[in-house]
């Protein structure tokens, strides 16, 4: 039976262990965040991991609706020490990223549509060229440099969507604040957004904010493993559902309804901050 223990295994305390619970300096607070924040120790405010909670089984759901209907999620991460993190999980899931956003990337679709076909032009030509020597030695080697060259600053912004056929259904955001102008875009032309969210972000214009550590690796691959597993999981049903002998045990919508239960009652649990040992494990 498919459920969110099941295919999307995550805790208060896996929130913890990843670090995902530590903020920013109490004097870099955003007034939007202050109802995630539990507490301030040594000067650094720590974000409350059940509010955490709540928000990643919402951004659960919503990813795992989006991939059954087969719609296109674009990962943003344009903070540079965690690229190759996000490529990887990007490619991984079979979806699609951006590292280097360009300025009106989402509402100024037609011009990055053109620059895409380039690169594409560009890869078609350097792959006859490297297939053929003949063509090859038509060019001189400064013609050939100048040539990989363009392809190669293409590619950096481009490469990751080279094959998205469109404008994406859904960003996921792993910084509120480092990926601003996506998240700006993406409300200009009404896609929804998931973003992680530490205590100096915004949360206007996101749809699905997720209050945690946007600087700490362990927690930026946290949040990428449940998001890579909840892709692969609704493919997984995916391919399950098209199969004419699908078993009524494959059955998505308990990890719905189970996510937004465990949602809702952790969200109606008004209680004291030591439930669960959670001040204990802060101290």
């Amino acid at each position: 039976m498919a459920n969110s223990q099941s295919i999307v295994s995550f805790s208060v305390e896996d929130i913890l262990q990843a670090y995902v619970h530590w903020g920013h300096r109490t004097n870099t607070r955003n007034p939007k965040m202050a109802h995630n924040i539990l507490t301030a120790k040594n000067k650094i405010h720590i974000i409350d991991p059940r509010k955490t909670l709540v928000s990643l089984d919402k951004a659960v759901v919503k990813i795992y609706e989006d991939t059954k209907k087969e719609k296109n999620i674009l990962f943003v991460g344009t903070n540079p020490k965690f690229q190759e993190y996000i490529i990887e999980a990007a490619e991984k899931s079979g979806q699609f990223y951006v590292c280097k956003w360009c300025c009106g990337m989402m509402t100024n679709w037609r011009t990055i549509v053109s620059s895409i076909r380039s690169l594409k032009k560009y890869n078609e030509v350097l792959e006859k060229i490297s297939k053929n020597s003949e063509e090859e030695t038509k060019m001189t080697k400064k013609e050939l440099g100048s040539l990989q060259k363009k392809r190669d600053a293409l590619h950096k912004k481009f490469g990751g969507i080279l094959k998205m056929g469109g404008m994406p259904d859904l960003i996921i955001a792993m910084s509120a604040c480092h990926d601003d102008m996506a998240i700006r875009e993406a409300q200009c032309v009404g896609v929804p957004v998931i973003a992680i969210c530490d205590t100096n972000a915004n949360t206007d214009n996101i749809a699905y904010p997720i209050p945690g550590n946007d600087d700490s690796i362990k927690s930026i691959k946290f949040y990428l493993d449940i998001f890579v597993k909840t892709i692969m999981a609704a493919m997984k049903d995916n391919i399950t559902d098209k199969n004419p002998g699908n078993d009524t045990k494959n059955n998505p919508k308990p990890l719905i309804k189970d996510s937004l239960n465990r949602s809702n009652k952790i969200k109606d649990a008004e209680i004291a901050k030591k439930e669960d040992g959670i001040e204990q494990i802060i101290s």
